[in-house]
């Protein structure tokens, strides 16, 4: 016999040697994965990254937002690249992070960097990353780790699923006060009228899946701009004009590949700094589920009963008091399945997402749901 236990989780697993033997690779990495899965965070070096390992083939990458300045660290220079951090890009991504595994009961993996960006950047090459003026074997393994921890997740994903994706979470103040989204396409070729087919955009992968062209992809109907308010590119702005934006950096270009979709994601300065950014991470998850996890079938909240109302034009639901605006319910109705989120402790009041608008109608009509299927 072999007897298996991790501690931490109160995780035993026994399997019989003979059983073991005839097991396909697929199926034991599949066990190993459940044994460590339940929120394992790997530390890298002096706790500079941290490695969140999930159970879906989404990882949120967090690359400037760490706040550790440790002095035997040089800091990089300014042309190099930028040194100030993307504020709360890391508790946005916990909230996405928190919504995907709400809804799908499964957990996204998260790669995040503690270290300022004035001592490291993960997402410039690696001849820039650290200070060229004292080399530092610290900060050079730091960025080393970031990028095996995006690597493995990749290695190992790819053993379950045909597609992954990768997103970038980054921020930036541009006076648009837009959301950009990057596909490694520049403003230039976003400023056409129709996008030019090309393999360089970061998530080819999908469009080759889907047989869909890169204008329908990127900026289209079934593109991931189409249920995010304010958004470049999207249908209602197609390209940037002359405004600025952020086409995608080193992250998107060099993980990228046959299999793996990446997506550097710049958010406005609003959405990071109030409770308007749980909306948005609605809405951002709505897309991500549509337009990547086909392969998963959503399922309603056992837990949660729905029921007509008396004046038959909305829905109540039954379930534990919540406080805070922190969770999405998925509801389910003629085999149709939607989400709300709570907006106040009393069970009956719902504030829903419709294409990316949020409704202030508590008791929302049943045509201004969401379906998310």
């Amino acid at each position: 016999m072999i007897y298996l236990e991790k501690s931490n989780f109160d995780l035993k697993l026994q399997i019989s040697e003979n059983i073991l033997s005839e097991m396909k690779p697929k199926t034991l990495f599949l066990i190993f994965l459940f044994i460590y899965i339940k929120s394992q965070t790997i530390s890298g070096n002096k706790g500079y990254t941290e490695f969140e390992i999930g159970n879906l083939n989404v990882l949120i990458s967090v690359p400037h937002d760490g706040d550790l300045l440790p002095n035997e660290i040089a800091d990089r220079n300014e042309e190099d690249g930028g040194l100030v951090i993307d504020y709360n890009t890391r508790r946005f991504a916990k909230q996405l992070n928190s919504e995907l595994f709400s809804l799908l009961g499964k957990k996204p993996f998260m790669v995040l960097n503690n270290l300022h960006r004035r001592k490291m950047d993960p997402n410039r090459t690696p001849q820039v990353s650290c200070s060229n003026r004292s080399l530092t074997l610290d900060c050079q393994k730091t960025y080393q780790e970031y990028h095996n921890y995006i690597n493995k997740f990749k290695r190992d994903m790819s053993l379950l699923y045909k597609q992954l994706l990768i997103i970038d979470l980054h921020g930036q103040s541009h006076k648009e006060n837009w959301t950009e989204i990057g596909y490694l396409l520049t403003e230039q070729e976003l400023n056409q009228p129709v996008l030019k087919e090309t393999d360089k955009s970061s998530i080819n992968a999908l469009k080759a899946s889907k047989g869909f062209s890169l204008e329908r992809t990127i900026r289209g109907d079934v593109s991931l701009g189409k249920y995010i308010e304010k958004v470049v590119p999207s249908p209602s702005i197609r390209g940037p004009g002359n405004g600025d934006y952020y086409s995608g950096g080193y992250i998107t270009a060099v993980h990228k590949s046959p299999n793996v979709n990446t997506i550097q994601i710049e958010l406005a300065y609003y959405l990071r700094s109030s409770y308007i950014q749980i909306f948005m991470t609605i809405s951002l998850v709505r897309e991500i589920i549509k337009k990547h996890q086909s392969q998963i079938k959503i399922i309603s909240n056992k837990r949660l009963k729905v029921r007509k109302s008396v004046d038959n034009d909305s829905f109540l639901f039954d379930k534990k008091q919540k406080k805070n605006i922190s969770i999405i319910l998925i509801l389910s109705f003629k085999k149709k399945h939607f989400f709300c989120i709570t907006t106040s402790s009393v069970p009956s009041e719902c504030l829903f997402s419709h294409a990316g608008q949020i409704q202030t109608d508590l008791r929302s009509r049943l045509d201004t749901f969401s379906d998310i299927v």
